[in-house]
Formats: structure tokens, C-alpha cells, sequence
């Protein structure tokens, strides 16, 4: 009689066991990240293709994960951002000093753009194989807040200058040319939607 038929052995039932924990981890892990979905989190394989996908990305994104398994990430990077070289650089970056931080324009599956800061990081830094993960963060408003208090104080300064010039100006010439160059600056018109009619010494008018 066989005695070993029915029995498993104990090197085989150990790498079950160990299979099975490492799925349960994996899967425990992917809830959590499904769980954040304000942040896209993203895992890349060496060469910037998609090999894990969050809730959070699918929601920022608008592609579903089945879309973009196995895709480049290179396709959220509009040109005017640097492309697919902009990806090639981050992970580049991420490889030789374990992070690389970065911010600007991205698009979005409908072509919508928004702007974005985030990072990428190595997997394992251990194993140069194991990829990377990129941690993608939807700054649009913020981005918008701060170019209006940009302009809010451009403005400012211009109104400031212009008035101080107005103060010691007496040239009503100069001080018509003054106010039409703050306009123009202020509002972003075209030039000749500035003009006025002003009179000389003479009594003649013509247009500035």
C-alpha cells in the first residue's frame, strides 16, 4: 500500500499556504488604496506602463483600471507638459535619487485638463524591477487661487506706479499715454481700445 497517496507535501503545502497569504495582502492592500479616492495611486512597471490602478485614478482620470493596464502613463502628460518624455524623466529621477516630485498640466480620459502635483517612487528600492508608484493630486483650485493673487498683486503695483506717476506728471499728453498703458496692462485689450481724442495748445485735436 502506497502510504504517500492523499498526503501533501509539506514543502508544497508551504508555498500554498504562502501563495495564498501574499494574495490575501495584496487584496487587503488594494482596498485600502481603493479607499482613497481623492488621490490617484499608481504602480508602473520600468518603463511608465500602468500596472495598478486605484479608485481614486479612476475617478480623477476617468479611465477604468481594464483600460489601463499595460497602457503608458505618457497619455495624462499633454505636450505642452513635455509629453511622454515628461514620465521618462520622473522615473528616471525616481530611480537615481528615490523620489521625484513634480507638478503641472495633466489630462484627464475627455481631454480636460487640470493641474496636478504629485511623486514617484520606487516599489522596492532593493529591486530596480519592481517598478515604481506614482501618487498623482488634483490642485486645480488651488492652482487658480494663487494665479489670482498673483494677478490681484501685479495689479496693485501697477495702480501704485501709475499713480505716482500721475502725481507729478503735468503733460496732459503724458498722463493720457500713462493712464491708456495701465489700461491696456489691467485688462489685457488691444491697444485701440484705449484711444482718446485730446486737444493741443493750440486748440486742435487729435487722437492718442
Amino acid at each position: 500500500m502506497d502510504e504517500s497517496k492523499g498526503h501533501v507535501p509539506l514543502s508544497l503545502d508551504l508555498d500554498l499556504r504562502a501563495t495564498f497569504e501574499r494574495n490575501a495582502v495584496i487584496e487587503r492592500y488594494r482596498r485600502i488604496l481603493n479607499r482613497a479616492t481623492q488621490t490617484a495611486i499608481i504602480t508602473l512597471d520600468r518603463s511608465g506602463h500602468v500596472t495598478g490602478w486605484n479608485e481614486g485614478a479612476r475617478r480623477m482620470l476617468g479611465w477604468q483600471e481594464q483600460e489601463m493596464l499595460g497602457q503608458s502613463l505618457a497619455r495624462i502628460f499633454p505636450e505642452e507638459s513635455g509629453g511622454p518624455s515628461a514620465l521618462a524623466r520622473e522615473i528616471r529621477e525616481a530611480s537615481e535619487t528615490g523620489t521625484a516630485l513634480a507638478e503641472g498640466w495633466r489630462q484627464r480620459k475627455d481631454g480636460a485638463r487640470f493641474w496636478a502635483t504629485g511623486e514617484v517612487t520606487p516599489l522596492d528600492e532593493s529591486d530596480p524591477d519592481a517598478g515604481f508608484v506614482k501618487i498623482i493630486r488634483d490642485r486645480t483650485d488651488h492652482r487658480q487661487t494663487e494665479m489670482r493673487l498673483v494677478e490681484q498683486a501685479r495689479a496693485l503695483e501697477l495702480l501704485n506706479r501709475t499713480g505716482a506717476s500721475l502725481a507729478r506728471e503735468t503733460s496732459v499728453d503724458v498722463l493720457v499715454q500713462t493712464v491708456t498703458d495701465a489700461g491696456v496692462a489691467l485688462t489685457g485689450a488691444e491697444f485701440g481700445a484705449f484711444f482718446y481724442n485730446v486737444t493741443d495748445t493750440k486748440g486742435e485735436s487729435y487722437m492718442l
